[in-house]
């Protein structure tokens, strides 16, 4: 079987990038906006990026450790991948973003200015991570959702559909934006917390616990918005009826113990 030919050789020319050497690429056939002869961005590896595709390393951008930037990819500028972070899809990092560690950007999102993303962070759909915004943890950008500004999107929370975390907001642990909801200003998102719909969260509100903000509703100022009624209300009831049932309980130990200490003549009567 024909060997595949190479879309890219490394050239002599070389950098040092985070204490690792790597290596400017040259293309070896035309492909998409690459054409033979093009020398694009740095590489520590062949491996890091595909021989296949249309995936390409422009200007100043760098990959290095064991990322991957395969399919129709491209990282651009003086934008850094590293560690086992993929770029997959059309996906686009730029600017100088950096991801890094285990994260993933894919299908046709795009990561660019400062921003970075990384852990186990996951970006995809048509999202747009930008300005110096951070996503890392486990969380999740997806859909036509939009996280810029200093926006941080950390831990599970999930930013999806047509959702906007802007300027400094936070959006952390469990918590989700969705549909057409806004979070802005210096505003909190966390926990189990849900803001969906045309709500909008701004200033230095906090929505926490399990807060669900839903329709057009607007948390401003400096609010803290915890739970839901409904829920709230139902773990009261659940509460009360463990405490109605221990009480229960201990009455019966109680009668139960002064029951055996009743002498035995006194039970006689009593029968």
């Amino acid at each position: 079987m024909e060997e595949q030919k190479k879309k890219y050789e490394l050239t002599s020319e070389t950098k040092m990038a985070g204490g690792r050497k790597v290596y400017r690429i040259k293309a070896l056939t035309s492909f998409g906006d690459v054409k033979t002869g093009d020398l694009g961005g740095f590489v520590e590896k062949e491996e890091n990026l595909s021989q296949t595709g249309k995936a390409w390393v422009f200007g100043e951008a760098v990959v290095t450790g064991n990322a991957v930037v395969e399919d129709d990819a491209v990282v651009r500028n003086y934008a850094e991948v590293t560690g086992n972070a993929m770029i997959k899809g059309h996906a686009v990092v730029t600017g100088k973003a950096w991801v890094k560690d285990n994260a993933w950007v894919g299908d046709d999102a795009v990561v660019t200015g400062s921003a970075w993303v990384g852990g186990n962070a996951v970006v995809y759909g048509n999202a747009r991570v930008s300005g110096y915004t951070k996503v890392y943890g486990n969380a999740r950008v997806s859909e036509n959702a939009l996280v810029y500004g200093n926006a941080v999107v950390s831990g599970d929370a999930w930013v999806k559909d047509d959702a906007v975390v802007k300027d400094n907001a936070l959006v952390e642990g469990n918590a989700k934006v969705r549909d057409n909801a806004w979070v802005k200003g210096n505003a909190v998102v966390r926990n189990y917390a849900v803001v969906k719909d045309n709500a909008l969260v701004k200033d230095y509100a906090v929505v926490q616990e399990f807060g669900l903000v839903e329709g057009d509703a607007v948390v401003a100022d400096n609010t803290v918005f915890t739970e839901n009624p409904l829920i709230k209300e139902r773990k009261e009831y659940e509460a009360s009826s463990l405490k109605l049932n221990d009480l229960k309980s201990t009455a019966k130990e109680e009668y139960c113990q002064k029951e055996n200490y009743i002498p035995k003549k006194e039970k006689q009567i009593e029968r």
